[in-house]
């Protein structure tokens, strides 16, 4: 359940409507920082929040087409109207009309972006791009141990105080999963040893060419991208993000740091916080937009957003973003918040908007007690999660975080988890599955909607397959045939009742281009195209869905011969049953030639084959004193040349050696008396 919200100013809108903020604590963020990072604070319904000075988020009917497009007829809307001096159309906000929008003199306020919008052809509504920030409490780095995963009372805790992860390996790891989850935060080290191997790599794209592959509008976005720099580099360097990474799927059973909760889910980078760990919501909106278009029109396996962030107000541009995610069938992993506040009273964004998509998150400590800073809704937050003193990657090491950004990827994970494992749930059964598999505790009853915390082994039960999916193959080095055909081998798995395979070219996604049955481990993949590189993986199926994505592995196609017709093709009559043809090879790569026949000129029959280089043949057993015709063309094993010209010659009455003391033979024969009439004639 979700709290009731506002809605930004609308045009024609009897009055502005606004929700009051609750006075609250800054979490990790002092207002000296928030200033100190260059926002602006505003009184905002009576409360004091902050913002991104002399900008906001306008959203406008009519705009549509690509990004520039739509900016450069905002600013024609503008100047239209009057108010082009003043305001400029600066980012494209992912959703046609959707701007963000800049004044050039200093201190503007919201007043007069209202009045000047209101101005505007097609103007729908304008709001304040607020400050939000991470969530971060900092501890010391001395805990080694990840008791939120496996309590034992390690850290002076109660033992099982903990979501029975090690319990829910047992059946199920993630390794080898292809379910992807976008890091809504300070970017990700993707370099680090525990995160590397599970960072997602945009299939679509080339790295490094300086070209947009896919065609989204985003130039190398290899690992994601970082909005706040507007660059395709979403590396961390706070800190936050990287942590929070590690908890939903640090590498395991890789002998190195931590293990997230999802062994093998990929990691896509979407920066919109700074190094000092703050940003805007127009950025916010930009990552969500990004997330649901890369899912929606470029068939990214994207299943949830982690969110552990918080701060600003209502925006119905965030509403509206998260609502089209919702919509393609993803999940919104949110933060409660660090307040220590009651938010079914006091509504704190982003876990409160009224959307269906949202999981809120509170924070609990290694007792089972809610962490004293997490706040908490008996209506308005889901769940709680371990998040007090929770180790995990951070920087290019480890390091202990406590707040609601960390229990926030242990829910984050279990979505993961439970999809990898149950591929073909709904996002509802998913969001129930995770909702039902909760322990009950006395410290979230009446403190969250489900009175319990995060229990893996139930949330996996929840949404158990009938068949568990297989494990995924092991793909080996293609094997390159010709020009036109590249052959693959795997490894077998238990459990499959088939193969699927898959195949990426030039940039694109992966496309399935083959199924073979259970227990054939190879594939011939035919129809290619010369001097092409091709990219492969292979899924496992059963009833229970597919498996996660085999390695992958390319190879390129042999460069394609073009056969030339035979030259200078000439026929010569040896005797009264022999025609020799000559002719010139114009070609490299045949296998071979082959000889067509034809006894009227127009009707051709093949009569042999000969091997690669040959310039000669003779026909044999022909009728005496008749013209035959010939064409010769060459071959290989995936195409024919074009035919060589015609050539034509009539074959011997009578041979030279008929009247010589050669042996007596099939060309050797007695002349006969008519032949000899015939002759005199």
């Amino acid at each position: 359940m979700r709290n009731s919200s506002i809605n930004p100013w609308v045009k024609g809108a009897a009055r502005s409507q606004v929700e009051s903020l609750e006075q609250r604590t800054l979490m990790s963020m002092s207002a000296a920082d928030l200033e100190a990072a260059g926002f602006q604070a505003i009184e905002w319904n009576g409360q004091t929040t902050y913002v991104v000075p002399d900008q906001w988020i306008v959203r406008v009917d009519g705009l549509k087409g690509a990004a520039k497009k739509q900016l450069d007829d905002a600013d024609g809307l503008f100047a239209g109207a009057g108010v082009g001096g003043g305001f400029k159309a600066s980012k494209y906000l992912g959703s046609d009309g959707l701007i963000l929008v800049k004044s050039n003199k200093k201190g503007d306020n919201f007043a007069n972006a209202k009045a000047a919008m209101g101005k505007v052809k097609g103007f729908k509504s304008v709001e304040p791009d607020f400050a939000v920030w991470n969530d971060v409490t900092p501890n010391d780095t001395s805990f080694n141990q990840l008791w939120g995963m496996n309590n034992t009372g390690q850290t002076g805790g109660t033992a099982d105080a903990d979501i029975d992860a090690p319990e829910a390996w047992n059946t199920f790891t993630g390794a080898g999963s292809n379910v992807v989850i976008g890091i809504i935060d300070t970017g990700i080290n993707y370099n680090h040893p525990d995160l590397a191997a599970n960072v997602w790599t945009n299939p679509g794209e080339i790295a490094g060419d300086g070209k947009d592959n896919d065609n989204n509008g985003y130039i190398d976005d290899i690992h994601g991208w970082d909005f706040i720099n507007n660059d395709n580099d979403p590396m961390d360097d706070n800190g936050h993000g990287t942590h929070v990474s590690g908890t939903i799927a640090g590498v395991g059973n890789n002998s190195v740091g931590v293990t997230g909760v999802s062994w093998g889910a990929k990691l896509m980078g979407l920066k919109f916080l700074s190094a000092g760990g703050s940003g805007s919501t127009s950025d916010a909106v930009l990552a969500l937009n990004y997330a649901t278009m890369m899912k929606t029109q470029h068939n990214i396996n994207l299943k949830a957003t982690n969110n552990s962030w918080g701060g600003g107000g209502y925006l119905a541009a965030m509403q509206t973003a998260l609502q089209n995610n919702a919509n393609a069938g993803m999940i919104f992993v949110a933060a409660a918040g660090n307040s220590a506040l009651d938010t079914d009273v006091s509504v704190s964004y982003p876990q409160g908007y009224p959307v269906d998509n949202i999981i809120s998150v509170a924070a609990t400590d290694h007792n089972d007690l809610l962490a004293s800073f997490s706040n908490y809704g008996d209506t308005s937050v889901d769940l709680g999660a371990p998040g007090v003193s929770v180790y995990s990657s951070y920087g290019s090491g480890y390091a202990s975080l406590s707040g609601t950004s960390m229990a926030t990827p242990h829910v984050t994970g279990a979505v993961a988890l439970a999809w990898a494992y149950a591929p073909t749930k709904t996002r509802q059964q998913i969001q129930a599955a995770i909702l039902a598999g909760v322990d009950a505790i006395p410290a979230l009853a009446g403190k969250t909607v489900t009175g319990g915390r995060l229990n893996l082994v139930k949330v996996l039960a929840n949404v158990a397959p009938a068949v568990p999916p297989p494990s995924a193959p092991t793909l080996n080095v293609p094997s390159v045939i010709s020009s036109s055909q590249i052959n693959l081998t795997w490894t077998n798995v238990t459990g499959e009742t088939e193969y699927h395979i898959y195949r990426s070219s030039g940039g694109s996604s992966f496309t399935q281009v083959g199924t073979v049955s259970a227990d054939v481990t190879s594939y011939s993949n035919t129809g290619l195209s010369p001097s092409t590189t091709y990219t492969y993986l292979v899924r496992a199926y059963n009833s229970g869905g597919e498996s996660g994505d085999s390695n992958q592995r390319s190879a390129t196609t042999l460069a394609g011969v073009v056969l030339n017709a035979p030259g200078s093709l000439q026929a010569t009559a040896l005797s009264r049953s022999q025609i020799r043809l000559n002719w010139s090879d114009t070609s490299s790569g045949e296998q071979g030639f082959k000889i067509e026949r034809s006894t009227n000129g127009t009707t051709f029959t093949q009569i042999a084959m000969v091997g690669a280089n040959a310039t000669t043949y003779t026909a044999t057993g022909l009728k005496r004193n008749r013209t035959y015709w010939f064409r010769v063309r060459a071959y290989n094993g995936t195409q024919n040349s074009g035919y060589s010209s015609i050539a034509s010659t009539k074959t011997l009455t009578f041979n030279n050696a008929m009247f010589s003391s050669a042996p007596i033979g099939s060309d050797t024969e007695p002349v006969t008396l008519a032949e000899l009439e015939a002759l005199m004639t």
